[in-house]
Order: structure tokens, then C-alpha cells, then sequence
């Protein structure tokens, strides 16, 4: 008896720990995943504006979310990265920014919803959207 008792609890961290998802959002698959996202293009001479709006599908915004607009090199490493600013809307949230033509092969936006517990508190592990842009114009 003490043997099962022992194997449960050290299983027990292991069938527990939350996991991390990545999804690559496309214009085909941007309403059907857990959150959902709409991408607005305004093209101006030498530059796009980029209006991204999430809310929820099957998932929830959790309360500790964030997006970055991220620089990749050729290898396809991040290499820099932009907190962008966020619009609250009544059922999601927006944001709003601008991309030059030139750099548009190395840009794309990542929307990270970091997971919470029932209480509130935060669990390691997120989801992370990752929108390249390039496929959005």
C-alpha cells in the first residue's frame, strides 16, 4: 500500500504541470483558434498599419497577457522585440501599430495569455500566438 502511495505522489507533479502552446495564426486559421483575431492593413507609400483585435473563442484573455511586436534574423531567432500598447474594448482588446515595406520580411506580432488558476494566480505556462505579418497584406 505504501508503494502506490509513493508512486502517486511523485507522478503527481509530473501529470500536473500546466504545458505551453504555440499557435502560428493565418488568415485562414485566425477565427478558430481558443482566441480569436481580426487583422486590419492600411498600406500608406512606404509603410502598413496593423490593427490586430483579439477576444475570446473557446479560451479566455487571462488577466496576464501581453503582445510584442518581434524581429527575426534570417535563422529565424527573435532578435528584438516592442511591447505594444493596448485599446480595452467592451469584449477584447486592440492594438495598433506600423510596419515599414522594408521591414516587413522580419516582422510579425505575439500575443502571449500567460495561464492563471482558478484564484487568479499565475501558472508557468502561456499560450503565445504568433501572427506573421507578411501573410496578413
Amino acid at each position: 500500500m505504501r508503494r502506490i502511495l509513493l508512486v502517486a505522489f511523485l507522478a503527481l507533479p509530473v501529470c500536473c504541470r500546466a504545458a505551453s502552446v504555440e499557435f502560428q495564426v493565418t488568415p485562414k486559421n485566425a477565427g478558430s483558434l481558443p482566441l480569436k483575431f481580426k487583422v486590419d492593413v492600411a498600406a500608406a507609400e512606404d509603410a502598413y498599419t496593423f490593427t490586430v483585435t483579439v477576444r475570446a473563442n473557446r479560451g479566455k484573455i487571462q488577466p496576464r497577457h501581453n503582445a510584442h511586436l518581434v524581429r527575426w534574423d534570417p535563422a529565424g531567432l527573435a532578435v528584438g522585440d516592442r511591447v505594444l500598447k493596448e485599446e480595452e474594448l467592451e469584449d477584447g482588446l486592440r492594438y495598433t501599430f506600423r510596419v515599414t515595406k522594408k521591414e516587413m520580411q522580419e516582422k510579425s506580432f505575439r500575443f502571449t495569455n500567460r495561464a492563471s488558476d482558478s484564484k487568479g494566480r499565475p501558472m508557468p505556462s502561456a499560450d503565445f500566438y504568433i501572427l506573421h505579418l507578411k501573410l496578413f497584406v
